[in-house]
């Protein structure tokens, strides 16, 4: 059985960004090969951010990992913090959202994160399409 990791750049105590070393040191202390980036705007936040997609890209490739963004998997409902639409979205549409990240997670040999900023995997959307892939793929979900 494939195990799939999720992880945030939020620090889920400090609830700002991890600093990017720290956040790069998690994922290669955890071996992830691949970061599957769910949300929705790469941005990073306001300002220069070392999170935002190309910059955060680069980081990664420095350190051999690869990066993609899966866009349509992302929470465009940022106001709404029981993720209640979200589901439903995933519910009517998640099939052919979640294609694209299956048929990169079949071709892949190596470690997956789903990657997005919420600090606490609980209450963001990243568990929500972790939980669907469990269903389509009968994976095993790890959170960092």
């Amino acid at each position: 059985m494939k195990t799939i990791y999720t992880v945030a750049y939020g620090d889920p105590v400090l609830r700002k960004q991890r600093r990017i070393e720290d956040f790069l040191d998690l994922l290669a202390a955890n071996e992830v090969s691949l970061i599957a980036d769910l949300r929705f705007l790469a941005s990073g936040g306001f300002g220069t951010s070392p999170y935002n997609g190309q910059t955060l890209g680069r980081h990664l490739e420095a350190r051999g990992i690869r990066y993609e963004r899966f866009r349509e998997l992302g929470n465009p409902e940022r106001g709404d913090p029981t993720l209640r639409r979200f589901r439903e979205l995933m519910r009517t549409e998640g099939t052919e959202r979640l294609d694209r990240l299956i048929g990169c997670i079949e071709g892949w040999d190596g470690r997956l994160a789903l990657m997005c900023a919420c600090p606490t995997a609980e209450t963001c959307h990243r568990s929500v399409v972790a939980r669907a892939l469990r269903e389509r793929i009968g994976c095993e979900i790890v959170d960092l």
